[in-house]
């Protein structure tokens, strides 16, 4: 006999008054006799913490035997249905205890309508079976009654509410165990009754008083010349900067900020105030409670990052008693991600916000700014809303059974919101100032109690429910944070040695069924992708290695890619389609997820999460809390940054990790950039803010000035500086310029490498109509081409006969040429270009191009994609380093520095040895982001284990030009032939690039998996030759030998 468990799922995310439907599937295959069926619809608020470890006799840590571990569980929702037998059923046969059902599918549906708040009550102890041993949860005389809470995960081990659906199908013989079965579901509350509109704000202020500045000599610099400095020193002004939200402080997810920012002069002074930075950020505090025990994770979400601003605000003649309003520009196109839970409490855990508001201003005139730069900033407790908003019929019952007095909330409508101990301590002062609240007609502020509202807020009856129709208005989905893998407590006390407590997943996995296979009849190296009985969208890919079946997510982490178009390797290595690799190396972050699988029955079973199936993908543990005298310190925010962090703790770096970028972000997807021009840095981050704090990685956003590498110490602008044990540099290119009349002088001359760059070329864009001159046939210059001229006049200026001539041959430049021409891109080839010329209507501004030969190009914009430079500026006066002659470091194979002790360079300022085909060891710097991130994995993982030896990569890149292009393998010694095969004139095609007689690089669109099969055989040193080619051998039709010889 088999049960299972089938929701019907018309929403992603379920609320209150929603009904939970489906039906219990009994698949018997022999006659069996059982007494019930029952369905229950359930809620359970669980934690889990460990006591403190203490210190023992000869240094031993050890735990409190009596309170080593306590776990507290809550059952906040718990109705009960029973299915079978039924009533009918029941008057036929009374005496009946027990029914003979007889073989076949039977199927009983069921509904649940979810309630408004919780049901908890006393329970004597649940047991769990966690790492072999048997766990009790005490009793606890703690219960409240609140609003349901909202699904939360993302602290596995220690803390979890979920929400389920169980059956149990119970036989009465004492030998027969009962069948179960149970299916989650995301829950996500109705709002709770919003105040009605006011005109009060809540606000958190801070003052400041710029220091003097005296004027010093102007330094020579290579970069600009100083602006020259008046003699004598004005006034500093001083200011007040205030956080204002309407009252009580509500922010409401997938809804933007109803934030106001103030800033004033409180003195006469005739400089004026600059915001250079602006930033949003909403902190998390998860109260988790177990008996005695007790703990608070902080998590962060940042919702706007912006930097170089240099707005003024206000002129010189702004009154000091007027307030100047920062342009809610900034963040109104924002919206809180929907992956942040709404404030809740329970009997054993509880949410809280705060919303930071860091303000970073200047002050000077145009042309002659003040060194200072202050950053203040400004906390407000918050209550976080879920954007489900109350039916109006509720709303209408509500108000007939209480009176309307209990829908006027206002202040009351804040629940228990306070501040961490630590900000309310004599020893610390707060880091915000007292919540207060100005009047509505006067500009005179009146602070009120440092106290928060202690009141919760008004909860719905349970009795409106019976009689109400589901919420029929808009409501979000709701991501869930990823939980960690299940690690033991062996393994814990290794990876996190200073957390008190033991993790192990409580996520519950289900059996599901795969279609259209009874049984596992795979031969050795075949791939399969299968759908997966029960859930929409499901899929697993099957693959059969040295005699056995694994089950694994079907699509790659990165972009999504089918990896039954992938290749599988002798070693075992599943490689992405698209953009080659193992899938567990770069491009890839996330792991792909591995689930049991199982014959029974004439069909085939695998046990997994819905989520993680649904995913693909699982989310590796980083979580750390550091320690120890080591110090790794990452100069640079980009693709060699993060791989370098993921490796060191995905390889169990347990020490400190500073990462400093002088982008005013976090590592973002650049590739995105060219190929989209995007600009929502939320889209674009890698990883979140709270996932670097989750794994004990310190951010600074700062820019590096010097390096003193005989005292291992790292300078910023800032005056800060910090020590290192080991140091990673990774400070990628700066954008060319050319060193022509008028591309200095000139404005709405763009260069492309950061976010930055794109939101000027968007706003110099405006609705569009332009006309563009793209300098540079490079791949940069033929993306942005290729994006901007759906909606402008866009010319590409190159100097080769065709596009990417140098690097790619004439016959594949003339495809990408043809390709982007098809979408309105025009060339001017083998052209120089002279000069850069103004505009006739502004001389500031650029005007036209003007070619070697004579020919004049009109421009509103002019976007140089002339390659890049090492960005190793900061080093060139450096003792102990020594640039090549191009900027760059010279590396070993490890990419340790040349001459350096404990330093490392990665991607596009490492020029180190190629092993690669063609390559003989020769020295090479590749700019590929690819190849960025995995020489940044490779040093991460050297630092943790000093003793691994470097995985061997091929170089990998990809471009959007009208089609996809993969490449793979290097030309660091050239090539004098190329072998295209396919139908080029289709832009169907893999052209592969000779040396002598060896393929030292392959290129192909549309034509997958050649690319990814050719690394492989790079690899593995059996890449077919040029005569092989020649002859119709065929890449996809060799076998691959397991050895890497590279």
């Amino acid at each position: 006999m088999a049960v299972h468990l089938q929701l019907d799922k018309p929403h992603s995310c379920f609320t209150n008054l929603d009904l939970i439907t489906g039906k219990v599937i009994l698949s018997i295959f022999t006659e069996e006799t059982i007494s019930a069926i029952n369905v229950k619809l359930e809620s359970e608020s669980r934690t889990r913490l460990a006591a403190p470890v203490r210190g023992g006799p000869g240094g031993h840590r050890n735990r409190d035997r009596n309170t080593q571990l306590e776990i507290e569980v809550h059952k906040l929702l718990y109705k009960v249905q029973k299915v079978f037998p039924s009533l009918e059923l029941l008057q036929q046969s009374p005496n009946n205890s027990t029914f003979t059902l007889p073989p076949g599918s039977h199927e009983y549906p069921f509904q649940f309508k979810i309630p408004f708040n919780n049901a908890c009550s006393p329970m004597s102890s649940i047991f769990a079976n966690l790492n072999i041993a048997m766990e009790v949860a005490r009793d606890t005389n703690r219960h409240t009654s609140n609003p349901l809470p909202p699904t939360l995960t993302g602290f596995p081990g220690e803390a979890e509410i979920r929400y389920y659906v169980k059956v149990t199908v119970q036989r009465p013989a004492f030998y027969k165990e009962n069948f179960r079965a149970s299916a989650d579901f995301k829950f996500l509350p109705i709002e709770p009754p919003r105040p009605p509109v006011n005109t009060r704000e809540t606000y958190a202020r801070r003052e400041h008083q710029f220091a003097p500045h005296i004027p010093s000599p102007p330094k020579q610099s290579t970069v600009r010349k100083q602006s020259s400095t008046s003699s004598y020193e004005v006034t500093p002004p001083k200011i007040s900067i205030d956080g204002r939200l309407p009252d009580p402080a509500i922010v409401t997810c997938n809804e933007p900020i109803p934030l106001r920012v103030l800033v004033k002069k409180l003195n006469e002074t005739s400089e004026i105030i600059f915001l250079n930075l602006f930033q949003i950020e909403l902190i998390g505090y998860t109260q988790i409670r177990a008996h005695d025990l007790s703990r608070q994770e902080v998590s962060s979400c940042s919702v706007v990052s912006l930097a170089n601003l240099h707005t003024p605000l206000g002129n010189s003649n702004t009154p000091s008693v007027k307030d100047v309003e920062i342009s809610n520009k900034l963040w109104s196109n924002v919206s809180l991600p929907n992956n942040i839970p709404p404030s809740f409490e329970t009997c054993n855990l509880s949410r809280t916000y705060v919303l930071e508001i860091r303000v970073g201003l200047m002050y000077g005139s145009p042309g002659n700014m003040k060194p200072e730069l202050t950053v203040q900033p400004l906390r407000m407790p918050v209550q976080v809303y879920s954007g489900i908003r109350p039916p109006p019929a509720l709303l209408a019952e509500m108000q007939k059974k209480t009176g309307p007095a209990n829908l006027n909330v206002n202040q009351q409508s804040t629940p228990n919101i306070r501040p961490p101990a630590s900000w309310l301590s004599d020893s610390q002062p707060p880091p915000f100032s007292p919540t207060t609240r100005p009047s509505s007609t006067s500009t005179t502020f009146a602070p009120l109690s440092n106290e928060f509202p202690a009141e919760a807020p008004p909860s719905y009856e349970d009795a409106l429910a019976e009689d109400l129709a589901p919420v029929d208005g808009p409501r979000r989905d709701y991501i869930q944070p990823q939980a960690a893998p299940m690690v033991t407590d062996t393994l814990r006390a290794t990876h996190r040695p200073n957390i008190a407590f033991s993790t192990t997943s409580l996520a519950m996995a289900q059996e599901y069924k795969l279609k259209g296979i009874t049984t596992l009849d795979l031969r050795n190296g075949e791939k399969r992708e299968v759908e997966v009985d029960g859930i929409e969208g499901g899929k697993v890919l099957l693959a059969k290695m040295n005699d056995k079946t694994h089950a694994m997510s079907a699509n790659c982490t990165h972009y999504g890619a089918p990896l039954k178009n992938g290749i599988l390797t002798p070693d075992g290595r599943i490689t992405c389609p698209w953009h080659g690799g193992d899938v567990e190396d770069a491009p890839a972050l996330d792991p792909i997820a591995k689930f049991e699988i199982l014959e029974k029955h004439g069909g085939v079973y695998i046990n997994g999460e819905e989520t993680v199936i649904k995913a693909s993908r699982r989310s590796a543990n980083h979580k750390c809390s550091p320690q120890g005298p080591e110090q790794v310190v990452i100069v640079g925010g980009g693709s060699g940054a993060i791989g370098t962090l993921q490796a060191l703790r995905e390889n169990g770096y347990q020490s400190p990790i500073t990462i400093i970028t002088r982008e005013g972000y976090l590592p973002i997807d650049r590739t995105k950039l060219s190929k989209a021009l995007m600009t929502d840095v939320s889209k674009l981050l890698l990883r979140p803010e709270e996932w670097y704090s989750s794994a004990g990685i310190k951010t600074v956003k700062d820019e590096v000035i010097s390096i003193d590498f005989s005292a291992k110490k790292v300078s910023t602008e800032s005056g800060n500086s910090y020590p290192y044990t080991k140091l990673v540099l990774a400070t990628g290119g700066t954008p060319k310029m050319l060193p022509l009349p008028g591309f200095k002088e000139l404005n709405s001359i763009f260069v492309l490498r950061s976010i930055h760059d794109v939101e000027a070329i968007l706003g110099a864009v405006g609705k569009g109509k332009k006309k563009i001159v793209i300098i540079g046939s490079s791949f940069i210059g033929m993306e942005v081409g290729n994006t901007l001229a759906k909606e402008n006049d866009v010319t590409i200026v190159g100097m080769e006969k065709q596009p990417m001539e140098r690097v790619m041959g004439v016959e594949v430049g003339k495809i990408f040429k043809g390709l982007i021409e098809k979408n309105g891109v025009h060339f001017r080839m083998e052209a120089g270009v002279d000069k850069a010329a103004p505009s006739k209507s502004d001389s500031k501004k650029v005007g036209a191009v003007h070619l070697k030969d004579g020919s004049t190009l009109e421009a509103d914009l002019v976007i140089l994609g002339v390659g890049v430079a090492p960005a190793t500026e900061f080093l060139k006066e450096t003792k102990g380093v020594e640039l090549m002659k191009d900027g760059s470091l010279k590396c070993n194979e490890m990419f340790e520095v040349e001459g350096l002790k404990d330093v490392y360079a990665i991607g596009d300022i490492a020029t180190y040895p190629y092993h690669g085909p063609g390559g003989d060891g020769s020295l090479t710097r590749i700019e590929h982001w690819d190849v960025a991130q995995n020489a940044g994995r490779n040093v991460g993982a050297l630092i943790a284990k000093p003793d691994v030896k470097p995985k061997a990569f091929i170089p990998v890149f990809w471009s959007a030009l009208g089609s996809q292009l993969r490449y793979c393998g290097n030309t660091v010694n050239g090539w004098d032939d190329l072998i295209v095969k396919g139908q080029p004139e289709e832009a169907k095609f893999a052209a592969y690039y000779a040396k002598g007689n060896d393929i030292v690089a392959v290129a192909s669109m549309q034509m997958d998996p050649v690319m990814t099969m050719c690394a492989e055989l790079m690899r593995r040193g059996k890449m077919p030759s040029k005569s092989d080619l020649e002859k119709g051998v065929n890449p996809l039709e060799i076998s691959l030998p397991a050895e890497v010889k590279i």
